[in-house]
Parts: structure tokens; sequence; C-alpha cells
């Protein structure tokens, strides 16, 4: 008699029934892993591998919404082979269609869309409870954008705390919050098209003297009142964070300095039509990395266009960067502010003494130590 150790031996014993159902285990598997395969390789396109995602650089956080890519819908996606960029795909929306949160569903009822960005898109809607057109703005469903809209939410009540109205920091009110399908809205009042889109429609003619200087105005107040009052620094001013209060049309107009640019701008258009805002006052928008003086302050800060020498030189910042920023928009805009007086004032405040170079096509400033 065989010894009972050699009854269950394995493939390469003698007993052949435990061999025989091993092996049929092993087939059957070895199937299941084929079948799997042949549908992962069926599947597997260029076109539809998984996008590597990229960590975002301090430099995207401030990158200009009103020039970023976008797509009217979800399906309307745009690849490119050699792009690093971020896909942005907005929520889609349809007109009429109802939107709020859990308890109150159907409060907002779209009526169009006013912009795109690249956290999110705007929409104008009626607000059923309070009888009033709103804007919405619809975060992308991207974890963090929607953290950063948080964010701004929290930043947006502690300014209306101590600014109800929004009289003294220009700010856009918020008047609520609400997750729609994933999506981070925030409700803001109506508002016009930031400064930026319209002096990009009067082909970057500049605005009036008048409404330079009450921009400028209401600006600087602001930024007193924040930087005095609630010690934070908006940190992203830009033509494109300004809006125009009113939400009307414009009106035509003559351009002041006409001659002038048309000499400076042979190659551009001419009989373009030129458009006054119908009001000078402002509304500042995007407070999203807004900063508070007991804060941490992070070393990359504003969109590039608009750092200041001392963040660009990891020197450290404080609420003047919000000035120079303000300063630097003039150059952007053609004619928003006066640059270069900004730039000295906000050099002198800073400690340091700047020697103006010039030549036909730029202005340079060299620092000396005071």
């Amino acid at each position: 008699m065989a010894p009972r150790s050699n009854r269950r031996r394995g493939r390469d014993g003698h007993c052949g029934r435990d061999d025989r159902g091993r092996d049929r285990r092993d087939d059957r598997r070895e199937a299941r892993r084929s079948r799997s395969s042949r549908r992962r390789d069926r599947r597997r396109s260029p076109t539809t591998e998984p996008r590597k995602r990229r960590r975002r650089s301090p430099e995207t956080e401030y990158s200009s919404s009103s020039g970023s890519a976008s797509s009217s819908g979800s399906g309307a996606k745009k690849k490119s082979a050699d792009s690093d960029k971020d896909e942005i795909v907005h929520f889609s929306w349809s007109k009429g269609q109802k939107m709020g949160d859990k308890k109150e569903y159907s409060r907002y009822q779209v009526q169009k869309l006013l912009g795109d960005g690249t956290f999110g898109r705007v929409l104008l809607c009626h607000d059923s409870k309070q009888d009033q057109e709103v804007a919405v703005k619809v975060i992308r469903d991207v974890r963090r954008y929607a953290e950063n809209a948080k964010i701004e939410a929290d930043i947006l009540r502690d300014i209306k705390k101590a600014d109800p109205h929004g009289k003294r920091t220009r700010s856009a009110i918020m008047f609520d919050t609400f997750l729609f399908n994933a999506h981070f809205c925030l409700v803001f009042e109506v508002c016009g098209c930031s400064l930026y889109d319209f002096l990009k429609e009067n082909n970057f003619r500049g605005f009036w003297m008048q409404d330079i200087q009450h921009f400028a105005e209401q600006s600087l107040d602001a930024l007193g009142f924040l930087h005095s009052r609630l010690q934070m620094t908006h940190t992203d001013l830009k033509p494109e964070n300004i809006l125009l209060a009113a939400n009307a049309p414009p009106r035509r107009s003559d351009f002041p300095r006409e001659a002038a640019w048309q000499e400076k701008n042979k190659n551009s258009k001419n009989g373009h039509t030129y458009f006054r805002p119908v009001s000078s006052d402002i509304k500042l928008i995007d407070f999203g990395n807004a900063t508070y003086e007991d804060e941490h302050h992070s070393s990359i800060i504003n969109t590039r266009q608009y750092r200041g020498p001392e963040v660009i030189l990891s020197m450290g910042w404080n609420e003047l960067s919000d000035v120079w920023s303000m300063g630097l928009e003039g150059s952007r805009s053609r004619s928003l502010l006066p640059t270069p007086h900004i730039v000295m004032i906000h050099a002198e405040r800073c400690g340091i003494s700047l020697k103006r170079i010039h030549n036909d096509t730029h202005h340079y400033y060299v620092a000396h130590p005071t």
C-alpha cells in the first residue's frame, strides 16, 4: 500500500485526480485573464488613455481668467497632443434649467451665459425667491478649484460683515452658496463686464480721463479699507478682476485722444466705434487668493504681468504689492492708470530709491539703496 503522503502530491505526483482539478482551475483562470486583456486592448487608444495629472504650479494659480480657453459643454473638450495644460470642461447648462441646493432645488432658473474662466463659468439666473436677477458662478468639478472657491466664499463673508453693502471695499456682493450636481456655486449681484474686456471691445483705446480718475479713486479707497480695516491683501489685482458696476449697454462717444492714438497705432483699423461706460462705478472680484496679515504668505502671488519686484526677488511682501499691481494695470490696459507715478510712489513707501532710464519704447527702473 502506497504511503498516505503520496496521495496528494500536486502536479508532479502520481495522483491524477487532484492534478486534473488544478489544471482545470488554472485553465479557467488563464482564460479570464486573456479575455480581460483583450477587452483592455480594445478600449485603449491614443485618444482615450487616461491623461496624466500634472501638479499645478503657483504661477497657474494666478492665470488670467478672461484669457483662458473654455468649452461650451461637457462634450466639447479641446485636446492637443503638445499641450500640458488641464482640459477645461465646464458645467453643461441649458436655458430654463433649474438650479439650487437640496432644500430649494429649483430656486435659480438659468437665462444665459455671462462668461467663462479657468475656475468656472458665470450664468445669469433668475432668483425666484427674491425675484431678481443674479450671477451664479459655477465652479468646475475639480477638487482644488472647489476648495479655492470655498475659501473665497469665507473671505467674502468676512468682507460683507465689515462692509454689508460693499460701498467701502467696492466688492461684488455675494448672496448665497450652494452645491449643485457636485459643482460648488456662488451667487453674486449682477455686474457689468471687466475693464479689460471693455478696453478690448474699444480696440484698446483707453478710457476718458474723468473715468480713469474715478476708477483710481475707488480702487485706492477700497485697498485702503481692505489693508487697514481687514488687514487683507487682495494679491491678484488686474483689469480682468475689476468690473463695471452697471450692467447697462455702453453709449457711443468720441475718443478725446483719437488723433494721438491713430498716430501711434497706424496699423489698427479705422472707423471702429468708440464706446464709453454708462457709469464709472466699479466692483472688485476674485478674492480667492486674498491673504490676511497674520496668515502664511505664499512666495508667489499675482498674475505674472502684475508681480512686484519684492515678490520676484523673494524678499517678502505685504499689502503694498496691491499698489504695485494697480500701477502695472496701466501698462496692459493702456491709459488705465499713470503707471510711472504709481511705481515711484510704491518704491518710496518701500524705502527704495529708483532711477528711471528710458528709451524710445521702454521704461526701466534701477534700484539704489537709500
